[in-house]
């Protein structure tokens, strides 16, 4: 079974390596086709390109065009900004105008809509209509104006009006051209957007905070003035692998961390900064000797005087994409060297195209000859059939002048079969064979299981070659030499196949690895032939050894049954005439006998029924081997009840107890099976210790009935389980 689950192994391995090669031709040819269709590509794409850069030419004049267009929009939108801006603070801001009695002089409408005021309000003292502007507890409009003026500088505070709306109360001074003071001016501007701004300005921080925290990359802020850092996110620290805490308290670390390549460079950046935005890719130096690439982006931020308060900036972590960028940096400047050089030599490019199909077309001729060279190895019949065949077709697909495959099994060499496939017009005389012994140059290839392919001058001056110079004559190649192991599936060598000077030109790594795909193939393909011959050749003597046993036994087994049913028959008379006697002489002198007597011819009339059924049995035997079955439907139920009416006295003697399963109708011979049952149930009640329970049972297992009896008896030892059914055996606990 091992052999066979080998053989199928090995067939299975074949039938994936056709399927392999079949998909590697298709794949070939189809690399082919698309190798044509870029190349057609890459032309139209080139002509696309160029008109491409046309069109982006002309966009860009339209775009100048249209900038110029935007900047005079921009200049007139800021015109009308500033007004508008000017026009809202004139008329939102709400103010009110005192003297020097602090009486109301003036108002404007935004300060009458917001305190209800009345035209008819001026010149009535500001304390009548004080209540409507509400103040903390404790202060007086009043008494704010008064301190006002008593001080000459400006007080705020903060009130609602009626809406609830939150609005920034100014109270200064009105100061005349000549400098003295004239009264009071109180301004109320609505602070709604300036509270919703700063809680805006708070939420913003927060988020900040919030992202800053959380982001890859690193956000800093630097004081323009000392360059100290102001803040710096923690992102920090795991890219550039130091604290912040060291980088707060030392802002030269920011630079010292910079590779000193980089770092004069990225200070000058940093410097430009005062003059705009800047945009450095540098490398930095982490603590434990790592480099990393770091992409910085900062820009100024000014006050509302136009003043550089702080630099802001973000720097990122982009060496994977920098290494990217080498690659694709790289891939270009090699596309571009082809692209060159294919365009200034076009001629030679068409010449190498044409010669590059070419191979395509014979590395498919091979790839297609391997294949059906895959397919003729398995129509082999034998395994010299199958040799040759792999032989033939290897010096065809590598165009060789002569081919020799050895096969050998466990590196017995002296038993090796080989088969030699020579080019047409090559004789035996002109070329003869070097038939590898496992040593010299072929230890090579079939202790490493490693291709070899050399010319003639390699060849010959070898060491290991010059060894063979002993051997029957033979002629070293004219060119050069292939050869390739053959490796069975449990990866020991199986010999080799050997090419000699190819036809035209030399063996290539073409040659060489599609003759090794074919080596794998024809491996597995002879493992397989001389497995299964190995295996006809030992089932065929085992057949034989099987047929001959097989008729001494029949012989003997005929010889033993006619000699067991005429000795059954010939005992048969001498029981039956001590059986009838033994009953006469009960019957005629049973009341002149005594009890002794009187039991003993009891005892042989039941030893002589005894041996009578044992004659039976024994004739039943010998006929179980002869007779033909007569099956008939019946009830298991009466089967079993017939065996054991005649074993009525002792299982009544015994006290035994028959139990059973709910039995079934079969088809059998009823005689034999009752003979069965009978045997066994005798059995039940001979080999127990106690009370015998015997239990009858019926079990359908795949389609056929299993009958069996249990009991309580000592049992048959596991080692006896053979012997229990075999005729004349008797079995011991």
């Amino acid at each position: 079974e091992h052999e066979v689950a080998r053989i199928s192994n090995l067939e299975e391995e074949l039938q994936r390596t056709k399927e392999h090669l079949q998909s590697t031709i298709e794949e070939l040819e189809t690399s082919n086709e698309e190798l044509q269709s870029a190349n057609e590509e890459l032309v139209a794409s080139n002509e696309e390109l160029q008109s491409t850069n046309e069109e982006l030419h002309s966009v860009n004049e339209e775009l100048y065009t249209v900038n110029a267009e935007y900047q005079r929009k921009i200049e007139e939108l800021s015109r009308l900004s500033s007004d508008m801006q000017n026009l809202l603070r004139s008329t939102e801001i709400g103010t009110v105008f005192l003297d020097r009695r602090l009486n109301i002089r003036r108002f404007t409408p935004a300060a009458a809509k917001t305190f209800n005021f009345l035209p008819r309000d001026i010149g009535r003292p500001i304390s009548h209509i004080a209540h409507s502007i509400p103040l903390a507890e404790g202060e007086k409009l009043v008494d704010l104006v008064r301190q006002v003026l008593r001080s000459g500088r400006r007080l705020e505070r903060e009130i609602r009006n009626s809406a609830g709306s939150p609005l920034l109360m100014r109270i200064q001074p009105y100061i005349t051209e000549r400098d003295t003071t004239e009264g009071a001016v109180l301004t109320f501007v609505d602070v709604s957007v300036v509270k919703e701004a700063e809680q805006a300005v708070r939420d913003s921080e927060a988020r900040f905070r919030q992202l800053a925290d959380n982001i890859d990359e690193v956000f800093w802020l630097r004081d323009a003035r000392t360059y100290d850092f102001v803040f710096v996110s923690p992102a920090y620290e795991t890219i550039w692998g130091r604290t912040r805490t060291t980088l707060y308290a030392n802002a030269g670390e920011w630079t010292q961390a910079i590779h000193p390549d980089d770092r004069s460079r990225v200070i000058d950046e940093l410097r430009a900064a005062e003059r705009g935005a800047f945009d450095s890719t540098f490398r930095i130096l982490r603590q434990d000797g790592s480099t990393r690439w770091i992409r910085d982006q900062g820009f100024p931020v000014y006050d509302d005087d136009g003043h550089m308060i702080r630099i802001a900036g973000i720097a990122e972590d982009v060496t994977d994409t920098k290494e990217v960028e080498g690659q694709l940096r790289k891939a270009k400047e090699e596309l571009e060297a082809r692209v060159t050089a294919r365009t200034t030599e076009l001629a030679s490019v068409n010449e190498e195209l044409k010669n590059s199909l070419q191979r395509e077309r014979g590395q498919t001729e091979r790839l297609r000859v391997l294949a059906e060279a895959a397919v003729a190895v398995s129509t082999g019949r034998t395994f010299d059939e199958t040799l040759e065949i792999i032989t033939a077709r290897a010096r065809e697909m590598a165009g060789a002048r002569q081919a020799t495959t050895n096969f050998v099994v466990d590196a017995d060499w002296s038993r090796q079969r080989f088969a030699t496939a020579r080019a047409p017009g090559e004789s035996d005389d002109e070329r003869p064979t070097v038939q590898p012994d496992g040593t010299g140059i072929f230890a090579i290839i079939c202790q490493s299981n490693q291709a070899v392919r050399v010319s003639r001058e390699e060849l010959t001056t070898h060491p290991l070659w010059k060894a063979l110079s002993e051997s029957p004559p033979w002629q070293p190649p004219e060119k050069n030499w292939l050869a390739v192991p053959l490796v069975g599936l449990d990866g020991k060598n199986l010999g080799l196949i050997q090419l000699t000077d190819k036809q035209a030109g030399e063996f290539n790594a073409e040659d060489e690895a599609i003759l090794q795909q074919f080596a794998r193939l024809a491996a597995a393909a002879l493992e397989v032939r001389h497995a299964r011959e190995s295996l006809e050749h030992v089932v065929e003597q085992r057949t034989g050894e099987l047929r001959r046993a097989n008729n001494e036994l029949r012989g003997q087994y005929d010889e033993l049954r006619q000699f067991t049913d005429l000795a059954s028959r010939d005992l048969q008379s001498p029981l039956d005439a001590i059986q009838s006697s033994g009953e006469l002489l009960a019957n005629a002198l049973r009341d002149d006998l005594g009890d002794e007597a009187v039991a003993s011819l009891h005892r042989i009339r039941t030893d002589a029924g005894r041996m009578r059924s044992l004659i039976d049995d024994l004739l039943s035997l010998t006929r179980v081997g002869s007779c033909e079955l007569r099956r008939q439907r019946f009830s298991l139920h009466d089967c079993v009840d017939r065996a054991a009416t005649e074993l009525a006295e002792p299982i009544q003697s015994t006290g035994a107890s028959i139990t059973r399963d709910d039995l079934p109708v079969v088809s059998a011979d009823p005689h034999l099976l009752e003979q069965v049952y009978k045997n066994l149930l005798g059995n039940a009640l001979k080999f127990v210790e106690t009370t015998p329970a015997i239990h009858v049972t019926a079990e359908l297992v795949d389609g056929q009935w299993v009958y069996g009896v249990r009991d309580n008896g000592i049992g048959i030892a596991a080692d006896q389980f053979d012997r229990a059914f075999q005729p004349f055996q008797h079995v011991h606990n």
